[in-house]
């Protein structure tokens, strides 16, 4: 490595950095943190805020699956049409908070293991829960809630008599 590659070392073991690496070639320390966490505090937040995140999505799940039973049980019912359409913008409203809140949760989720000041965090999650991470967030962030979705949109059509 010449000299002008050279761009600072490394906080942990002093090895020289280049602006090719993301992490210490020698200790495996991120080269840059704009904000560097603790390794041990960085362990604890990652934990507490993720098992939160998992907590929210299960609540989410529940309400969701609750109220839109509700209406199913009554979308047969003449007259019940004004009744799955209040379930149904609750239902809705919920979907949209779910969104919301499961996507700002995860981006404090992730910015532990970002600014792990070790890197253990995010070498693990690249090399390991990559795929479930990447899984995870379709899965609750988007196939949920999208299937939630259409479920409310034909409780609707079914509840108003128009399929």
């Amino acid at each position: 490595m010449d000299r002008m590659a050279v761009i600072a070392r490394c906080r942990k073991c002093g090895a020289p950095l280049d602006r090719t690496n993301q992490f210490c070639p020698a200790c495996g320390t991120p080269s840059e943190l704009a904000f560097p966490v603790k390794h041990e505090d960085a362990i604890r937040e990652f934990g507490h805020h993720e098992a939160v995140l998992q907590n929210y999505r299960a609540m989410f799940l529940v309400s969701e699956t609750f109220t839109a039973s509700l209406a199913a049980t009554r979308a047969n019912v003449p007259g019940s049409g004004p009744l799955v359409a209040v379930l149904a913008a609750v239902g809705i409203a919920w979907l949209a908070i779910w969104i919301i809140v499961t996507v700002l949760r995860a981006r404090v989720v992730r910015f532990f293991e970002e600014h792990d000041e070790d890197g253990a965090l995010m070498r693990y999650h690249n090399s390991v829960e990559r795929p479930a991470h990447v899984a995870g967030f379709w899965f609750f962030t988007v196939v949920f809630p999208l299937t939630f979705g259409l479920l409310w949109l034909s409780l609707l059509l079914f509840a108003y008599r128009v399929v």
